[in-house]
């Protein structure tokens, strides 16, 4: 259960995208947004960030992480900067104690959601050093495309705070847009993500 007012805290790198619409939408639904700019100036200065970023996960209920593209968006360049942050003796161990706790939430927003499978916690949110052979992952599109649609979707669960109880069920136009969002999943993962209400949402075509 949430705070009556609960603290969001937004990461900002270099080449961070949307963080300040991050926080607008987070301000009007009555978060306290706190934002943590990561100083990258010197090794010590990005030391001393990582540092100040690891205490801050103490007191936050919602970490929330806006799209970051590092190097032109190219994803494994934003995956060895996510894994050089997330991963490293300041942060990692924090970071696991945030996930381990059952009142915080996470929301990953365009490729920090990419970076998230390929930080490996998204099965059980234990960060983890290598992939298994049928780990969840995130591929390039079949087509080798951007792909840009309107498409039909459906609310299968409603045990994120973030959807309503009356939207269970109910079809819903969204628009897309990306890259790499080939969702590759195991039969058995996709029937228990199923059975525990983890798939919010499901293509209806």
């Amino acid at each position: 259960t949430l705070k009556s007012q609960p603290i969001a805290l937004i990461p900002v790198f270099p080449w961070t995208n949307s963080e300040l619409d991050t926080k607008n939408a987070l301000l009007k639904v009555w978060f306290i947004v706190k934002e943590h700019v990561f100083n990258t100036l010197t090794p010590e200065d990005f030391r001393k960030s990582r540092l100040e970023f690891a205490k801050e996960l103490k007191n936050t209920d919602i970490l929330v992480v806006p799209g970051w593209f590092s190097w032109w968006d190219e994803p494994w360049a934003s995956w060895i900067g996510a894994t050089n942050v997330l991963k490293s003796d300041e942060i990692r161990e924090n970071l696991q104690d945030f996930f381990d706790r059952k009142d915080t939430l996470t929301i990953w927003i365009c490729n920090w959601a990419q970076i998230l499978t390929k930080l490996w916690v998204l099965d059980n949110w234990k960060i983890k050093e290598t992939l298994k052979e049928n780990d969840t992952i995130i591929k390039h599109n079949d087509r080798l495309n951007h792909e840009t649609w309107l498409v039909r979707v459906k609310i299968l669960s409603d045990l994120s705070p973030f959807i309503k109880e009356d939207n269970l069920w109910k079809d819903y136009v969204l628009n897309i847009s990306h890259w790499e969002w080939n969702f590759q999943i195991s039969d058995e993962k996709y029937e228990q993500y199923l059975k525990n209400g983890q798939i919010v949402m499901q293509y209806l075509d």
